[in-house]
């Protein structure tokens, strides 16, 4: 397993996340009509605990600190359909394992926003941006208490769950691709059970199309 994997990286996970917005806003213009439904997936994915939070990395403001928390997933997912010729909107589940510090599992189920490169206007250099990034929110409800968790006092078994994914470059039409991730838990800014923060896993995966 990679300690630190590319999507920890400033240029993968702030210039996406800073970009998404926009890049959202675009996708569902007006006159982006739904299309059909897509692909079914399967991730595979392993995952790797850092001390750091996602506001703290993602914004450039901290390296990572690798812990002794591991993960391993399943995920599943079905594209519900899409929004112009950019965007799709996925449900996604999945089963973790968690090990390392404590062995205990993990349910969660998302609703994932793909992004399949959206062209900015020229005005704004008409380049690609977001290509193969997708973000996804939902519930998330464990076994056990993560220490990542417990050791800051953030005590609840049922959080939200952000997903951050990265499809790394392949040929087009490719059925198996391989992804970077990251599995964030946390309070919502303390709507959940007052806790703000949470944990954070950054890992990579491989991701089967049928």
């Amino acid at each position: 397993m990679r300690t630190q994997p590319i999507c920890t990286s400033r240029r993968g996970i702030r210039s996406a996340t800073a970009a998404c917005c926009l890049a959202l806003a675009l996708a569902v213009a007006p006159g982006a009509q739904a299309g059909e439904p897509g692909d079914t997936t399967i991730t595979l994915f392993d995952g790797i605990g850092v001390l750091e939070d996602i506001t703290e990395y993602a914004l450039g403001d901290a390296a990572v600190t690798p812990t002794e928390d591991r993960i391993i997933g399943l995920a599943a997912s079905h594209a519900l359909g899409w929004l112009g010729d950019s965007l799709s909107i996925e449900a996604e589940t999945q089963a973790v394992y968690h090990y390392g510090r404590g062995n205990f599992g993990e349910l969660g189920a998302t609703l994932v926003a793909r992004f399949d490169g959206v062209e900015l206007p020229d005005w704004l250099g008409g380049m690609k941006i977001l290509d193969g990034f997708s973000i996804g929110v939902g519930p998330s409800v464990t076994t056990a208490i993560p220490p990542l968790e417990s050791d800051r006092g953030r005590i609840s078994h049922v959080l939200n769950q952000l997903m951050l994914e990265y499809l790394d470059p392949m040929p087009e039409g490719a059925e198996v691709q391989t992804v970077e991730r990251v599995h964030h838990r946390s309070g919502i800014f303390g709507l959940i059970n007052g806790i703000v923060g949470g944990s954070d896993y950054l890992g990579r995966g491989i991701r089967f199309r049928f």
